[in-house]
């Protein structure tokens, strides 16, 4: 009995020693801050107590303690059960017989030493920075509330229906982050399969995690060879300028604002493929480890009930204004090389943080929107701005999955119809 009053005493301490690192002081007192801090302080101070007490006292609490453990991860399994975890269906796919990998972020291709970061991939003893998946998989990528998002990959870990690499020009390319790749919706309902409908020789190189300098990347490593006449650049308010302050730090990354560098990754796929696959199955197996802790310390029951920790200290994110004259660059660049082959580019700007954020937010959002698009306009890349497609009568929540992380279905179909009224003859 002392051996489980020990214990969980020992569990309570460090659950509200952790939460407390994790919750600006003001909050502990919340309803949020006494759930995750002061009820597990309390059953730590009541085992210590109880180490002392008769034995027979011991044993009721100990036994208490036990009965309301088994409870509360009944009530973790139970709401687990329909949240499956991303590790946990590529388990389930794998077990039935196909091979599975999760989508990987390009920055994860990367690893941070002394302050610089450094391709974790090499081959013949250069650093290589993949732009794209594992090819020729099945590849889950995520869940939104509306069931998993997965789909076997084209020749190069794209998400295009098989045959398009062997057509030898494009009417349409698309790239952008995750919204133009099309998470989290069915591989119909994005918005380039809705443009696919109409122009069939459309290649989606949309690639999650992305921002303008991966972005101009694949431009150069994969769409340059098919000289589309229409280039689609979906830039997306939420995140693209932060995503380039990171990537400016890349070396291997901003090589590409150089005339003529290129990894030559077109003739590397297979190599790189074999690569992949060893880092995708260390990058798994943590994945499962980490849904194993995740059920530990009842991350679906704290879901449910609303009961998140917060970090204590939250960082403001950084000023993407640094960012304007490389994102100017960037634009630049591909604005010629696009042009250079005849065809034209497009900006596409996804409205996320325009459509969802409160008044005071929206107004800064709108001064960075204005200085995007004029920074498009003046170098003669005409823009699409999909915020104007979207109902401003309705609730933007019905545009987006049930996280609000990404558009669901009607809002792809928005986006998609906005870019075709631009681009249709």
């Amino acid at each position: 009995m002392r051996c489980i009053l020990a214990l969980a005493g020992v569990a309570g301490a460090v659950a509200a020693a952790y939460a407390i690192g994790r919750f600006p002081a003001e909050e502990i007192l919340t309803a949020r801050g006494i759930a995750l801090v002061v009820i597990p302080a309390t059953v730590a101070v009541a085992c210590g107590e109880g180490l002392f007490m008769r034995s027979d006292r011991q044993a009721f609490l100990a036994l208490s303690i036990v009965c309301g453990g088994m409870i509360i991860f009944a009530a973790e399994l139970w709401i687990a059960v329909g949240q499956e975890t991303k590790a946990e269906k590529i388990r389930a796919i794998r077990d039935a017989g196909e091979m599975a990998y999760p989508l990987m972020l390009p920055l994860e291709f990367m690893r941070t030493a002394s302050g610089s970061a450094k391709p974790r991939l090499t081959i013949d003893g250069k650093p290589v920075l993949p732009l794209s998946g594992i090819s020729r998989v099945r590849t889950v990528v995520c869940n939104e509330g509306s069931g998993w998002l997965t789909y076997v990959s084209d020749d190069f870990g794209f998400h295009n229906p098989p045959g398009l690499w062997q057509r030898e020009t494009m009417d349409i390319v698309a790239i952008g982050d995750s919204f133009a790749l099309g998470y989290c919706v069915g591989s119909e309902e994005n918005a380039v399969a809705r443009i696919r409908r109409v122009f069939p020789a459309t290649l989606n190189l949309g690639f999650a995690g992305s921002g303008p300098l991966l972005e101009l990347a694949v431009l150069t490593e994969y769409a340059k060879r098919f000289r589309a006449r229409t280039v689609l650049w979906f830039f997306t308010d939420t995140n693209d300028l932060l995503n380039l302050s990171a990537e400016v730090k890349i070396p291997i990354l901003t090589r590409y604002l150089e005339e003529g560098f290129s990894q030559k990754l077109f003739g590397l796929r297979d190599r790189i493929d074999i690569e992949l696959k060893k880092l995708a199955d260390t990058l798994f197996a943590e994945a499962e480890v980490d849904g194993l802790l995740d059920r530990l310390f009842l991350r679906a029951l704290r879901l449910r009930l609303g009961l998140v920790y917060h970090d204590a200290a939250p960082s403001r994110p950084p000023r993407m204004d640094s960012t304007f004259p490389v994102f100017k660059q960037v634009l630049r660049k591909a604005r010629d090389m696009v042009g250079g082959w005849g065809g034209t580019i497009y900006l596409v700007y996804v409205p996320k943080h325009l459509l969802l954020m409160d008044n005071e937010d929206k107004e800064n959002v709108v001064g960075r929107q204005a200085k995007i698009l004029d920074i498009a306009g003046n170098l003669g890349i005409p823009v699409i701005d999909a915020y104007d497609s979207f109902p401003k009568e309705r609730a933007p929540e019905s545009f987006f999955s049930e996280n609000r992380g990404h558009f669901n279905a009607k809002g792809y179909a928005i986006l998609a119809d906005a870019v075709l009224k631009a681009i249709a003859p």
